[in-house]
């Protein structure tokens, strides 16, 4: 969290050696390079557990304002040129993290949780982030080349990287769509001997096993079907069930 009314926007989220990052940390009054910050911090008591998650990457994360002020080295330590005081009226609160879905989860808890205290209660004014020159493509200096009499829209262009096809196979992470089974019930089947189902299959894959994502998402569906949950499985109800890894 930070006071609004000490920073200026647009606000940059980018990544920098650590020896190009030099700020004044929280509750200290001297500037410091983040690489010789983490190596103090790497001491104490309430952050020493966090500074691995960067102290040895070549680039460290860092929030700054439209000036160039630090407003945080996440997930370590803020910068003390915003923090907040008793006179602070307008609170900036910035939230990051390698899950998109829990850094909403944290952000909308954080946010409801300072709203109650608005002028105007439960009142917010989001804000968008810049992720930073390094990950900037100016499209208008790409050499693309385009389809004189395209099919479709998504082929007024010939792909020069396989990026956006990965992209939209890790957007694209669930299919609803129908399968076919037999069925010996001849009004079931009208008689061809199978019909269709339908079928939702999902998948999210990741370094970590998520199963709270893959549930959360089953049981939207669920709920949207207004179908109710049941640990023992009753009729017009879902439960979940155990399978071993194949």
């Amino acid at each position: 969290t930070h006071d609004l009314d000490t920073i200026d926007g647009p606000f940059t989220y980018d990544a920098q050696p650590p020896k190009k990052i030099t700020f004044i940390p929280l509750n200290r009054s001297e500037n410091i390079k983040a690489d010789l910050l983490l190596e103090e911090l790497s001491h104490d008591s309430h952050l020493r557990e966090y500074v691995p998650i960067i102290k040895d990457k070549p680039f460290y994360p860092v929030i700054r304002d439209r000036h160039g002020v630090v407003l945080s080295l996440p997930p370590i330590i803020n910068g003390n040129h915003s923090k907040i005081t008793l006179k602070t009226k307008n609170v900036f609160i910035e939230c990051t993290a390698t899950d998109q879905i829990k850094a909403q989860i944290v952000l909308d808890t954080i946010v409801c949780m300072f709203s109650e205290y608005c002028e105007k209660p439960f009142t917010i004014e989001p804000v968008e982030a810049d992720m930073g020159e390094r990950l900037r493509v100016d499209l208008s200096k790409e050499s693309w080349v385009k389809v004189g009499n395209p099919k479709t829209i998504d082929c007024e262009a010939v792909r020069n990287t396989l990026l956006p096809g990965l992209l939209r196979a890790l957007a694209a992470n669930k299919h609803v769509s129908d399968v076919v089974v037999k069925d010996k019930d001849p009004e079931a089947t009208k008689g061809v001997g199978a019909r269709n189902e339908r079928h939702l299959c999902a998948i999210n894959y990741n370094v970590r096993g998520n199963v709270e994502i893959v549930q959360g998402l089953l049981d939207n569906v669920m709920l949207a079907l207004k179908i109710p949950f049941s640990v023992d499985g009753v009729e017009e109800s879902y439960h979940l069930e155990g399978k071993d890894h194949f």
